[in-house]
């Protein structure tokens, strides 16, 4: 299976015309049909796409992983320029608003429900998991089996015009997908745990063989007015993968910062890839 990252927070280390930003978008295809996971945090997946030579008005689904603006912002211009895809998106996500207060000051990182509004004939908001084609399945109610990443303490979400009150994430799906006699598991930012994100896509699908796991899990480095993970938690995070899930390869970027990702590689060594704008996975 190829998946092409259309846009990540890395930029390509040899193709400076591809942007890089805060955000997240992918393309693959599966079951004979093209799907595009997450819209980054602006249009710029869209000119990364054309460089590329990806044909964006062939994608058939839209996979949003969470409310949030790096995953969704782009959906506008992605919908102007394509005129059949179905975007899925939780139901979750209706009449809340999201922010994030990690840079002291809130900023709104909401998504832009006008436009869903605007574009609703090709909107299908998911209740529960199910499968979507025969190898594709989308996983809803992610379990709290396993601790949820700590810098989520900084994100919340107002219902209507009530408080707002810490996130609980229940917005965020996963999507799997079987390839040969394994499971690719794709995730936004993994924001309800890495370990919970996938043991919900191996349950729903009956399988314990996870092939890849793909996408970020929210573990950001550490700055002088925030400490996450200790870093003998995120090598038991990497044990914990290992033990599980032990032919599983982890491709990921984005929102797991690169002090995360080396403690992860010292865990699971060659089991653990990097992403980057413009990089092509083959799983």
């Amino acid at each position: 299976m190829k998946i092409t990252l259309l846009i990540d927070n890395e930029a390509h280390p040899q193709q400076a015309r591809l942007h890089h930003e805060h955000g997240l978008s992918m393309y693959f295809q599966a079951d004979g049909l093209h799907w595009l996971l997450d819209t980054g945090n602006s249009p710029l997946f869209i000119e990364n796409a054309q460089k590329l030579g990806i044909k964006l008005e062939d994608i058939d689904y839209v996979f949003l992983s969470h409310g949030h603006k790096d995953h969704t912002g782009g959906i506008e211009a992605f919908l102007q320029i394509n005129s059949k895809a179905t975007v899925l998106i939780s139901e979750q996500v209706r009449h809340k608003k999201y922010y994030s207060y990690r840079h002291e000051s809130p900023r709104d990182i909401t998504l832009q429900h006008q436009v869903l509004e605007q574009y609703a004939p090709r909107v299908r908001y998911i209740k529960q998991s199910q499968w979507l084609s025969d190898k594709l399945a989308l996983v809803t109610h992610l379990p709290q089996n396993h601790p949820q990443p700590r810098a989520n303490s900084t994100l919340y979400a107002q219902y209507g015009d009530g408080k707002r009150l810490p996130d609980t994430f229940d917005h965020e799906m996963a999507l799997a997908v079987k390839e040969g006699d394994g499971l690719i598991v794709f995730s936004g930012c993994a924001h309800n745990g890495l370990l919970n994100t996938i043991e919900a896509c191996s349950a729903y699908c009956k399988t314990n063989k996870i092939k890849a796991c793909i996408g970020g899990a929210h573990l950001p480095n550490k700055t002088e007015s925030s400490a996450w993970e200790l870093n003998e938690e995120i090598r038991d995070l990497g044990r914990g993968l290992l033990k599980t899930y032990p032919e599983m390869q982890l491709i990921t970027g984005h929102c797991t910062g690169k002090h995360a990702q080396g403690l992860l590689k010292e865990v699971m060594q060659q089991q653990v890839q990097t992403f980057y704008s413009g990089c092509t996975l083959e799983v």
